[in-house]
């Protein structure tokens, strides 16, 4: 089991090697989705948390 993450790793390695600048950019790319992402889930659930307490707060206001 352990001689598994040193391929992975070797074979990643080539990959960068063989690649190089072209690789580099697919990285950079997967980086700045995976952020935009993150950012829009903490986003929706921000406005989703705003628009609950919101309610919460203007029923209060009413009773």
């Amino acid at each position: 089991m352990q001689r598994y993450p040193f391929w992975i790793g070797l074979i990643l390695f080539l990959i960068l090697v063989n690649f190089g600048q072209h690789f580099s950019e697919m990285v950079n790319k997967l980086l700045f989705v995976s952020i935009a992402i993150m950012f829009t889930l903490n986003f929706i659930d921000t406005t989703k948390f705003l628009n609950k307490s919101l309610r919460e707060f203007f029923k209060n206001l009413k009773s």
